[in-house]
């Protein structure tokens, strides 16, 4: 069975909807993209749709135990002075090995139009719970947002722009969300990424996290879908 995705369909425009691969397709509902998701390589096809990008994603976790030395140029954005639209480009650079950007289909307006949202819902608190930022100089270099969901916190957005990484701002960022959960009594985080970002996984094995979900997600494309 697919089922429609209310807020994606609304979002990009078209019918979109979602199809655990256990169970049986019912491509007949007029849908025009399908994001099919499983604990297996999706091999299989979908009848009357065309495959247009293929993911692993990963979760990271960590329990949280002890809060080490935080940078001093980590804020919190609100009341920073700095505007949502100066977080844009760093959400853009966060999302790149996103499937909304990785699948050309959807186009980089799209991707563009779905990470603008994601930050102006974070800034409102309805996407995340804290929005922190590393600036020196007046300059915003790397940005992390976080939502807490009972007894564990989620990554939600994490960058660095192009010219500050390498320099030890992720792992800043990173450390000062754990100081803050730690603090409030929250002792396990989990970020979500993608297989393929290499950097990203390394970064976070490095940093004392480990792979505990493994999933994979195909989207299919109506075959006349343009």
């Amino acid at each position: 069975m697919i089922n429609k995705l209310a807020w994606d369909s609304d979002f990009f425009g078209k019918r979109i909807g979602e199809w655990q691969t256990d169970t049986p397709p019912d491509a007949n509902e007029g849908f025009e993209v399908v994001y099919a998701k499983s604990s297996k390589p999706i091999l299989k096809p979908l009848e009357g749709f065309e495959k247009s990008h293929d993911e692993t994603r990963v979760v990271f976790t960590k329990k949280l135990q002890n809060a080490r030395k935080v940078r001093n140029t980590i804020l919190p954005f609100a009341g920073s002075g700095f505007s949502k639209e100066d977080l844009y480009p760093v959400a853009f650079e966060s999302g790149k090995y996103s499937r909304f950007k990785l699948d050309v289909k959807f186009g980089e307006e799209s991707f563009k139009k779905l990470y603008t949202a994601w930050v102006d819902n974070s800034v409102t608190g309805k996407f995340a719970n804290n929005i922190l930022i590393d600036t020196e100089g007046g300059e915003l270099r790397g940005m992390v947002t976080y939502k807490v969901l009972e007894h564990k916190a989620v990554i939600g957005l994490i960058g660095i722009l192009p010219g500050y990484q390498g320099k030890g701002i992720g792992r800043g960022l990173l450390e000062y969300v754990e100081k803050e959960l730690i603090e409030t009594n929250i002792n396990e985080l989990t970020i979500p990424t993608q297989l393929a970002n290499n950097g990203a996984c390394e970064f976070y094995e490095k940093n004392g996290y480990v792979i505990t979900e493994t999933s994979y997600i195909s989207h299919f494309w109506k075959d006349d879908t343009i």
